[in-house]
């Protein structure tokens, strides 16, 4: 489950940044048959902010090790995004996953051609 302040952007995205050290969880709200992942850390106000009034966790996952895990882009079935790591994520809100387009903004961009990921910006 990824968090953006900047929708607009979306479409531009080509990455999914995750805090190396962070802690990670796979979760399976209850009489739900989807899978999200999601900071440790963020769990229970994010269970609270969608209404899960329980849930399982699958697995246990640090950042690191979801690093080149490619995913499919949300709105482009053609476009992979690549989990990579970035030092900027935080815990403060959100869900410790932060989309990454690198023709918005430096922590993207630095990020983004730190992994070689295309620089897309639309018109």
């Amino acid at each position: 489950m990824v968090w953006t302040t900047t929708p607009f952007t979306v479409t531009a995205s080509r990455g999914l940044t995750v805090g190396p050290d962070m802690d990670y969880v796979v979760v399976r709200p209850a009489g739900s048959d989807r899978n999200y992942v999601v900071a440790e850390g963020l769990l229970d106000s994010l269970a609270a902010k969608f209404a899960w009034e329980s849930f399982e966790i699958l697995a246990n996952h640090k950042g690191s090790d979801l690093e080149y895990i490619v995913t499919e882009h949300p709105w482009d079935s053609e476009v992979d995004e690549l989990v990579i790591l970035g030092d900027h994520v935080t815990l403060d809100s959100g869900t410790g996953i932060v989309h990454t387009a690198p023709g918005f903004g430096e922590d993207d961009y630095n990020v983004g051609m730190t992994y070689g990921l295309e620089v897309a910006v639309y018109s």
